[in-house]
């Protein structure tokens, strides 16, 4: 009888054990409904609150310093791993045209971030600086109260951004200065450079490049912030922290 009973309990906890150990249901915009930030607008620019309703209507506020209003309304519709924001036809006259958005869905631990599908390469930088995974609301549209969740591991980006994930802070040399916008690197595509990748000035924060082209063992930068480093400088895809 007790085997009886202890094979009965098994059969009724069962598929309570498979959903358990299943993966997490796939995404839906019952599952994304919420609300998202980019953090309040300030002197670092605009900020956005996006309101997405499981009945497929969303609506982004926009911010500044003083001020929010209500910049966009409309459709959103989910596929392929991407969330396709339409614009609803009816604009202020004095408001310029909206446009579509595509947001990419990530989900990173416990974290829900939709991220524009034209910047996935600066959310792979901002990793790679230190900025992400965050502590505060400014950044990639990020579920409101989510930066309070913490995170293990690199995020679950598709190639080619995941390919470009550093496990440790690139340090390069600059070899050589032409201009402000001929800066010449040692370190390339060999070394998961990108272009549009920023590198500060080693204990810097006030001197920053971008990399405009690379080859495999070298890259060209522009001075973004600061002057040019000179050659012999040492420049990190970590952020200085002083």
């Amino acid at each position: 009888m007790r085997t009886i009973a202890v094979a009965i309990l098994i059969c009724l906890l069962s598929p309570v054990l498979v959903q358990s150990s299943a993966e997490k249901p796939a995404d839906s915009l019952s599952t994304l409904a919420g609300n998202y930030t980019t953090g309040h607008g300030g002197i670092a620019g605009s900020g956005y609150l996006l309101h997405l309703s499981n009945d497929g209507r969303y609506r982004i506020e926009e911010s500044d310093c003083t001020s929010s209003w209500v910049s966009q309304v409309g459709t959103a519709e989910l596929r392929d791993g991407c969330l396709y924001l339409t614009p609803d036809m009816l604009r202020k006259k004095d408001a310029g045209p909206a446009k579509p958005i595509t947001l990419f869905v990530l989900h990173w631990g416990r974290r829900d971030y939709l991220i524009d599908r034209d910047a996935l390469w600066d959310f792979v930088g901002d990793i790679n600086a230190g900025f992400e995974p965050r502590s505060d609301e400014r950044g990639a549209f990020l579920r409101l109260g989510d930066w309070q969740r913490k995170v293990k591991g690199p995020p679950p980006l598709p190639a080619p951004w995941a390919d470009h994930l550093l496990a440790k802070p690139l340090i390069g040399k600059v070899m050589e200065v032409k201009a402000k916008d001929q800066i010449t690197i040692n370190v390339g595509g060999g070394q998961q450079v990108f272009a549009g990748m920023h590198l500060w000035l080693a204990d810097n924060q006030n001197v920053m490049v971008e990399v405009t082209a690379f080859t495999d063992s070298s890259c060209t930068a522009k001075s973004i912030i600061g002057d040019a480093p000179p050659p012999g400088s040492r420049l990190t895809s970590r952020f200085p922290t002083k």
